[in-house]
């Protein structure tokens, strides 16, 4: 097989050319700082409203329920707990807070960590509950041995609940 050096010069020329596009037109947005990421329309905007929470509640029996919460300033969560009554029902419960990040328009996973026996949210996890953040209160059925379980299931490599 021989090359000759006009063809060379011909595909080179052809393969810059099509580089000089590629970079000024489709990889463009690569070199450009990012443009603010719009806010999710699940949880950010839902309602509309700028002064509601929703308080996502999970039971054992049925589908969960979502109902929207009208506050005039920050809420701490044991208040939503209370208002709930989900603390009388259930033993240990798994509360997640859902809030939208103002600088990057990212969810952000708060877990806060239930004292049964106490019917409390540690103190350290009281977060104030925010204009359109999403409560999520499930709970928690699991006993002292699957706490012991996990870790040895996750050494051996079975995937448990």
């Amino acid at each position: 097989m021989t090359v000759s050096v006009k063809n060379l010069r011909e595909n080179f020329a052809g393969l810059v050319v099509a580089t000089l596009l590629l970079v000024g037109t489709g990889c463009q947005s690569m070199f450009q700082p990012p443009s603010t990421p719009a806010s999710p329309v699940a949880l950010g905007n839902a309602g509309g409203d700028s002064q509601t929470y929703s308080v996502e509640l999970h039971s054992n029996w049925s589908n969960p329920t979502t109902t929207r919460e009208t506050f005039s300033g920050p809420v701490p969560l044991q208040t939503v707990l209370e208002k709930s009554g989900v603390s009388r029902r259930y033993g240990n419960l798994d509360i997640t807070v859902v809030r939208v990040s103002k600088n990057t328009g990212q969810l952000v996973r708060m877990k806060a960590k239930y004292d049964p026996k106490r019917r409390a949210i540690e103190p350290q996890y009281d977060y104030d509950i925010l204009a359109n953040d999403h409560v999520i209160i499930k709970p928690d059925n699991s006993s002292p041995i699957d706490d012991v379980i996990k870790p040895l299931n996750k050494i051996v490599g079975v995937s448990g609940t």
